[in-house]
């Protein structure tokens, strides 16, 4: 079965979907100008009303920091385990195959984060961390980029390694197993997800969401703006802040 819906809305002044310069997006259509909400917008929109409003759904979690959501979940369970130590099976589980992702640590603080956005879902997460655990021991003879980064590896990890690029065979089926699995998350359901480094992982969505147009000619306007300081003297006049936006207000066919 195909459910379709359609709505026409109207929106007050606003710039709801920004374009590279800061401006409203916006689309030529029938020959004539109209304002434009990109549907990428409208879907993270529903993802957060379906984690904030619908708390007994599962929902799965589109991140570049899953890096550290398993390390957080091996120190929940040990607290005994190094945080460093933490951190290097975590990125060896990420980047080794069957994921085979890349790893850049922030330029400005430890954080480490994957290439690209990532869709998980909570199991996904649970078994990269279970991985990194139940196989510590195997992880620390494979190689991690933050041995580059940091310029020291454990111990164990100057012997020869077992395999230069892949998981011991149980470890990759697990994690296999648990990202070509069906699921429970709405919104992976729903939206799909794409794992290049992964396609037995994707995921094809089950709803399609189109762009938003106007229904009418766009007529873009500028909002010329002041702000002022609470805490300045009396004495002083004039603003703090001065500046420009770009908005418009449209009824758009959703």
């Amino acid at each position: 079965m195909i459910l379709e819906l359609h709505a026409i809305q109207s929106f007050a002044p606003a710039n709801l979907n920004r374009d590279d310069t800061g401006a409203p997006k916006e689309c030529v259509f029938g020959g004539v100008r109209r304002a434009r909400v990109s549907s990428q917008s409208w879907k993270r929109a529903i993802r957060m009303q379906f984690r904030n409003e619908l708390s007994d759904i599962a929902t799965g979690t589109r991140t570049k920091r899953a890096h550290q959501e398993i390390v957080d979940r091996l120190l929940a369970v040990d607290s005994s385990l190094d945080p460093e130590t933490a951190r290097r099976r975590a990125a060896v589980v990420l980047e080794t195959e069957p994921l085979g992702l890349s790893l850049k640590q922030a330029a400005d603080g430890p954080a480490v984060k994957t290439g690209q956005l990532l869709f998980f879902r909570d199991a996904d997460l649970d078994t990269l961390a279970a991985v990194a655990r139940d196989f510590g021991s195997d992880l620390d003879e494979l190689p991690s980029s933050l041995d580059t980064d940091t310029g020291e590896k454990p111990a164990s990890a100057s012997r020869q390694p077992q395999s230069k690029n892949r998981l011991p065979k149980e470890a990759a089926s697990r994690i296999k197993t648990a990202m070509t699995s069906p699921g429970d998350a709405l919104d992976v359901a729903l939206f799909g997800r794409m794992v290049a480094e992964l396609p037995a992982g994707n995921v094809d969505a089950a709803c399609q969401v189109a762009h938003a147009i106007g229904t009418h000619r766009l007529a873009p306007e500028y909002d010329y703006y002041t702000a002022v300081d609470d805490l300045q003297p009396d004495d002083t006049e004039g603003a703090d802040m001065i500046g420009t936006v770009q908005f418009n207000a449209s009824c758009l066919y959703r």
